[in-house]
């Protein structure tokens, strides 16, 4: 049994997050590596590595002492939402009262030094996130598997990151590689008895000119702890992506964009990759764009809200 040990406002819990995860349900396309190639390639071009105590050793699980900065967890008020998919055809203007339920998120953080224990190869971060809320078994499970899939990706990214440096420092670049890092936390978007829908927001630095960042959302249906794909709220994806294309060139200036047609390029994304990150919240579906998703790094991610009246 793997237990992950992580601290929430200054108390450790011990979470078992052992579940195996499904790779057919869970895994997004595995867009980390991909990302951070350009920057390792680009490594020796940085600072030296940092210094670290040698009491933390390598491969050492160091636990936070608090929650995640800036999440923090619903509160057990109720609001008034409409219930997307169900209700959006038949009435989008329907209302009813959403019980809020309790998220807690939690970060769990290792270190990787190298064999003398003088410098930092790697810093990797990733979140736990469980259910407070009593109840809801199937969506607990659910959650518990995403718990190790976020952990399971998180090792495999700060594992190739190490070998990564290791190298460098076998070829005697020990004071050319700079101190890698891998972090992954995240924020509760919406957390009710209809669905909780959160965003991940993923950090990366592999040592290259600058790091780099992107987003990921997934969204449960509370009842049933289903993993719901944004085509059970928008079944008509060139809609969305003509919808997704005005409500962009609304917000955004058309110079800070790669493309000419952002609608076609959003659909032929997600037509091949079947996922576009997006969150579900009281008023819409928001949608997040990384950088080089539409537009460069310089310009950074873009985020739009659709309501679930345009959507309708």
């Amino acid at each position: 049994m793997n237990e992950h040990c992580a601290s929430i406002s200054g108390t450790i819990a011990y979470k078992n997050c052992s579940q195996k995860a499904s790779p057919a349900l869970w895994r997004r396309p595995f867009r980390t590596l991909s990302r951070c190639l350009p920057a390792l390639f680009l490594a020796l071009c940085v600072t030296a590595c940092s210094q670290t105590p040698a009491s933390l050793s390598r491969g050492a699980l160091v636990a936070e002492t608090a929650a995640v900065n800036g999440i923090t967890p619903p509160g057990s008020a109720s609001f008034l939402t409409s219930r997307p998919p169900a209700s959006l055809a038949s009435n989008p203007t329907q209302e009813h009262t959403a019980a809020s339920l309790s998220i807690v998120v939690a970060e769990t953080k290792e270190t990787r030094l190298s064999d003398d224990g003088t410098c930092t190869l790697v810093q990797g971060v990733w979140p736990c996130v469980y259910l407070e809320t009593g109840g809801y078994d199937a969506l607990r499970a659910s959650l518990d598997e995403y718990n190790e899939l976020l952990h399971e990706d998180a090792i495999t990214e700060i594992d190739s990151y190490e070998r990564f440096a290791l190298d460098c420092i076998g070829n005697g670049l020990r004071e050319n590689i700079s101190q890698f890092a891998y972090e992954c936390t995240l924020e509760v978007a919406r957390a009710d008895d209809h669905y909780v829908s959160l965003l991940a927001y993923y950090y990366s630095n592999t040592g290259g000119v600058h790091p780099n960042y992107w987003y990921d959302g997934i969204t449960f249906d509370s009842t049933s702890g289903e993993v719901l794909p944004l085509s059970s709220f928008c079944p008509d994806a060139s809609r969305l992506a003509d919808l997704l294309e005005t409500k962009l060139l609304e917000t955004y200036d058309r110079e800070w964009f790669l493309y000419d047609d952002l609608s076609a390029v959003i659909l032929e994304n997600y037509t091949e990759n079947g996922h576009l990150t997006f969150t579900t919240a009281e008023d819409g579906l928001t949608f997040y764009f990384s950088p080089y998703d539409l537009s460069s790094y310089a310009a950074g991610a873009q985020v739009v809200t659709l309501t679930w009246a345009e959507l309708n």
